[in-house]
């Protein structure tokens, strides 16, 4: 018996730190990673939202995000079909 999952509404959250630990998050970086997401047609479907961060990773929570952050998600997520 073969037994089938099916997966809806899968939302998947990727966020890039900056390598210099005095950089800020790079707009140039941010809009070319965007636009590379929105173009790839190898990565599963989902939901994506994207955030490009500076140096700064929270240890407790793997987390970055700050003022400087820059964001792509809701309501404009990268929606792959």
């Amino acid at each position: 018996m073969r037994t089938h999952l099916i997966l809806k509404n899968i939302k998947i959250n990727i966020q890039l730190f900056m390598a210099d630990m005095q950089a800020n998050p790079s707009e140039e970086i941010f809009n070319h990673v965007t636009a590379e997401l929105e173009e790839m047609n190898s990565i599963p479907k989902g939901t994506y939202s994207f955030s490009l961060n500076d140096n700064f990773i929270d240890k407790q929570s793997a987390e970055g995000a700050k003022d400087n952050s820059l964001k792509r998600g809701f309501p404009d997520y990268i929606i792959k079909k």
